[in-house]
C-alpha cells in the first residue's frame, strides 16, 4: 500500500497559479482510493468490523439501536415493519403477522376484533358439524368428519344418553321449501367414532329430523354417572328472553330447570356465595337475605328521634282559665317539639307530612349504646350540613335540590343529637345498625301522629312488594278492592293487607279506604265512640291480625259463641238471648220480660222478671235454693215487699214497709204492723197472732189469757 503522498506547498506569491498544488492533490487522492480499494478485497479484518450497505452482509456482534429499527415502507398502522419507543417509554412491536413457532408468553394480551353470533352460545360437553343424515328404522345417524381443514384429527365426545341440541336462526327458507331455522332436541342413542344415533321417538315436543350442515350440540345427561354432562353454560344475544348469560345444572330432560346463575338487565340471578367489594351500592335493597349476610350487615328501622317529621303532636292545648289568648297564641302543639335550638319550619311537598326545618342548629337528648353501630339518614339541600353525636363530628356537602344521605357512626359516649349548618332538611332518621332504612316515625311519637303516616308507610311497603301465583297460591302483599270502570279504579272500598308490624294491624276491611280503615282501629281503640257522622268518614268493618273486629251494623247470627269479654257501651239486642257456659247460662226473653240463671240441669237459681200493664210498672227478683231436684228455699223481691219461703216446712215471713208478718201452713203466725191514729194523727204499732187465745205453752210464747191480758209463759218449772 503506497503511503508515500506528495507534500503540498501553500501559495506563495503573485506568480503561483495553483496548477502544480492541484496535481499534488490529485494524486495524493488517487493513492487513497487504491489504499482503499486494496483495503477492502485483501484485508479480511477490516471487514469484519464494517456493513455493508450495498450487499448481504452480517453482523458479527450485537447491534444496539437507540431510536429505533423499520423495515419496508413503515407507516405506522398502515404498512412496513417498526419497531419504536412511544412517548411513554414503551417499546413497541408493529407488523402485519407475528408467526411464533414454538411459545409465546405474554403477561398481557389483547385482541382487537369483533365477532358475530347469530342467537345464542352453548357451551358443554360436546359438539359436532353434522355433514350426512341416515334415517334408520328407529334413529336418525348424523355423522361427522373426524379431521378439520388443517389435517388435524377430531374426536366424537358425544356419550350415550346424551342430549342432542340443534337450533338455528335467521335462516330464510326457499321457495322449494327447503333451508329455514329448525329446531330438535334428541336423545343421543347411539354413538360411532364418526356418528352419533338421534331417537325418533324420544325427543322434544316439535323436534325436527337433524340435517347435513346442522351444528349439534351437547345439551343435557339421562345418565346417573356422570352428572357434569348435566350442565351447560348459554350465552344469549338474540331469540326468546335475550340478552342474558345463564349456568344451567341439572338438565336431564327436554326442559330447563331454573339457572343457578342468571346476568340479564332487570332479572339477575346470583347462587352460592357472593363477594362484595368496598365501595358496592344498593345493599338496602336486598330482601329475604340469608343468615351470612345478616351477620355482616345490621339493619335497624326503629326512629330514635322524635317529631323528625316536625309535626308536632296535634293535640289540643290545654289551657288554665286564667291564661289570655293573643292574636299569634298557638292552639296546636309547635311544629320544632321535642327539638331545641336554632331552627325554622316551612311547608315542603316532598316531605311526609308536608313540612322541613331550615336550621342552623337543632338537638334533642337521645339514649344510646356504647359501642354499638348507629346509622343517620336523611333529605337535605343547602351548602353543608354536619353531625355530632356520641364523639362523632360528620359533615356532608350538599347541593341545591334535595338529595338522600346516610352517615354511619359508632357510639362512644354523650346524650345529644345536633345537627348543624346551612341547610333545609326533614325525614330525618336515626337507627341502630349499618343499613339505612325508609323513614317512619317514632314508635314514641303521639298516636295522632303515627295515624297521619301508618297508612303512607303500609302502602310504600305494599308497592315494593311483587304479586305471584304459584298454581292455585296468590302470594301478595296488599289486596285492595273496588269499582272498576273502563280501566280505572274510581274508588277503593274493601281489601286484605298481609303487612303486619303489630297486632292492631289491618288484615280485612270494607265499607272505606285502607286509610279509613286504619283510623278505625285507632279511634275505637283509644277509647272512642264514633258519632253517625264521624263512622262517615271511617271504614264500616274492620278486622285486625291481633284478632280485634270493629263494625258498623247489624250481626245476624243463627248460632255462635261468645267467649271471654264482651264490651259494648252502646247498641241494641233484640229477641231471645243466652249464654253458655260449662251448661250453666243466663237467658234474656224479651217475650216474658225476664232475665233468668239456670244451672247444668235447667233449674232457674235467680229470675228477674217485670210487667207494665194500665201504667204500672212491676219488677221482681226470684232466687232460689235447691235440695236435689225440690226447691227449698225461695226468697221474692218486689219494689215493695221481701217475701222468704221455707217450701219444704211450709213457713215464711213477708217484710213490707210498714208490716212484718210471720205465716206457717199459709196462716198468720205474728204480725208487727205500724197503723196510724187519725184522731190524734200519731203512728202507733199494732201487734196481732192467730194463736194467741191459746192456753199458756212453751216458754217465750206470746199469748192471752182469759183477762184479755197480753202474756209471754215462762219456763216450766222442772
Amino acid at each position: 500500500m503506497d503511503t508515500n503522498f506528495e507534500q503540498i506547498i501553500p501559495w506563495n506569491g503573485a506568480q503561483d497559479t495553483g496548477y502544480d498544488v492541484r496535481m499534488k492533490w490529485m494524486r495524493n487522492f488517487a493513492k487513497i482510493a487504491e489504499a482503499l480499494t486494496e483495503l477492502a478485497t485483501t484485508d479480511a479484518e477490516w471487514a469484519k468490523k464494517y456493513l455493508r450497505k450495498d450487499q448481504p452482509d452480517t453482523a458479527q456482534a450485537v447491534i444496539t439501536f437507540l431510536k429505533g429499527l423499520t423495515a419496508g415502507d413503515f407507516q405506522q398502522g398502515s404498512t412496513g415493519v417498526g419497531i419504536y419507543q412511544d412517548d411513554e417509554g414503551n417499546w413497541h412491536i408493529e407488523t402485519d403477522y407475528l408467526d411464533v413457532r414454538m411459545k409465546f408468553t405474554a403477561k398481557e394480551v389483547e385482541i382487537q376484533r369483533v365477532y358475530h353470533i347469530a342467537g345464542a352460545q352453548i357451551k358443554s360437553s360436546a359438539n359436532m358439524q353434522c355433514v350426512r343424515v341416515d334415517e334408520l328404522e328407529d334413529a336418525y345417524r348424523c355423522y361427522m368428519n373426524t379431521t378439520d381443514d388443517d389435517g388435524n384429527e377430531i374426536t366424537n365426545d358425544f356419550k350415550v344418553n346424551d342430549q342432542a341440541y340443534v337450533q338455528t336462526f335467521n335462516l330464510v327458507k326457499q321457495a322449494d321449501g327447503t333451508v329455514g331455522n329448525h329446531f330438535l332436541w334428541r336423545l343421543v342413542t347411539g354413538v360411532g367414532t364418526d356418528y352419533i344415533d338421534l331417537s325418533k321417538d324420544v325427543c322434544a315436543s316439535g323436534s325436527d329430523a337433524p340435517k347435513a350442515g346442522d351444528d349439534i350440540v351437547q345439551l343435557g345427561y339421562r345418565g346417573t354417572d356422570d352428572p357434569n354432562r348435566q350442565n351447560a353454560v348459554i350465552d344469549a344475544g338474540a331469540g326468546e328472553g335475550s340478552p342474558y348469560y345463564r349456568q344451567f345444572t341439572g338438565i336431564n330432560s327436554f326442559s330447563f330447570p331454573e339457572p343457578e346463575t342468571q346476568l340479564k338487565p332487570g332479572d339477575n340471578i346470583v347462587t352460592g356465595r357472593m363477594k362484595i367489594q368496598p365501595g358496592s351500592t344498593g345493599s338496602a335493597n336486598l330482601t329475604d337475605l340469608p343468615d351470612e349476610v345478616y351477620k355482616a350487615v345490621q339493619i335497624g328501622g326503629e326512629n330514635l328521634l322524635l317529631n323528625t317529621a316536625f309535626a308536632g303532636d296535634y293535640d289540643s292545648k290545654k289551657l288554665d282559665p286564667a291564661t289570655t289568648l293573643q292574636k299569634d297564641t298557638q292552639m296546636y302543639s309547635p311544629n320544632m317539639l321535642y327539638w331545641t335550638g336554632n331552627g325554622t319550619t316551612i311547608a315542603e311537598a316532598s316531605a311526609p307530612a308536608g313540612f322541613a326545618c331550615q336550621i342552623g342548629n337543632i338537638s334533642q337528648p337521645v339514649a344510646l349504646i356504647s359501642g354499638e353501630n348507629y346509622v343517620f339518614s336523611f333529605f337535605a339541600k343547602g351548602s353543608d350540613m354536619e353531625m355530632s353525636c356520641g364523639g362523632n363530628n360528620i359533615s356532608r356537602q350538599l347541593t341545591g335540590s334535595y338529595q338522600h344521605y346516610s352517615i354511619k357512626f359508632t357510639y362512644q359516649s354523650g346524650g345529644v343529637f345536633l345537627i348543624s349548618g346551612n341547610a333545609t332538611v326533614h325525614s330525618l332518621k336515626l337507627e341502630r345498625g349499618t343499613i339505612a332504612t325508609d323513614w317512619c316515625p317514632s314508635v314514641l311519637d303521639p298516636s295522632s301522629v303515627a295515624d297521619r303516616f301508618k297508612g303512607v308507610w303500609y302502602l310504600q311497603q305494599a308497592l315494593k312488594g311483587s304479586t305471584q301465583f304459584i298454581g292455585g297460591l296468590g302470594l301478595t302483599t296488599m289486596m285492595q278492592l273496588g269499582k272498576w270502570t273502563d280501566g280505572v279504579m274510581e274508588k277503593v272500598n274493601a281489601g286484605i293487607s298481609g303487612i303486619y308490624n303489630e297486632d292492631t294491624d289491618v288484615a280485612f276491611w270494607a265499607g272505606g279506604t285502607f286509610e279509613q280503615a286504619i283510623a278505625t282501629v285507632r279511634k275505637i281503640i283509644g277509647g272512642e265512640n264514633p258519632t253517625d257522622e264521624e263512622w262517615k268518614s271511617l271504614a264500616k268493618f274492620v278486622a285486625t291480625h291481633g284478632g280485634d273486629i270493629f263494625l258498623r251494623g247489624y250481626i245476624y247470627a243463627l248460632g255462635g259463641v261468645f267467649r271471654g269479654i264482651v264490651y259494648a257501651e252502646g247498641g241494641e239486642f233484640r229477641g231471645k238471648f243466652e249464654t253458655s257456659l260449662n251448661g250453666q247460662r243466663i237467658v234474656i226473653d224479651p217475650e216474658d220480660g225476664s232475665l233468668k240463671m239456670l244451672d247444668e240441669d235447667g233449674r232457674t237459681a235467680v229470675n228477674i222478671s217485670f210487667s207494665n200493664d194500665d201504667g204500672r210498672m212491676t219488677a221482681g227478683l226470684m232466687i232460689t235454693e235447691y235440695e236435689g231436684d225440690t226447691a227449698w228455699f225461695s226468697t221474692r223481691i218486689l219494689g215493695r215487699s221481701v217475701t222468704m219461703v221455707n217450701n219444704l216446712s211450709n213457713y215464711g215471713a213477708i217484710f213490707l214497709p210498714d208490716q212484718i208478718r210471720f205465716l206457717s201452713d199459709n196462716s198468720e203466725l205474728f204480725s208487727l204492723s205500724m197503723a196510724h191514729d187519725y184522731n190524734t194523727g200519731k203512728k202507733k204499732i199494732l201487734i196481732t197472732g192467730s194463736n194467741w187465745n191459746e192456753e199458756e205453752l212453751l216458754a217465750g210464747t206470746v199469748y192471752v189469757d182469759s183477762n184479755g191480758f197480753l202474756k209471754v209463759s215462762k219456763k216450766q218449772t222442772v
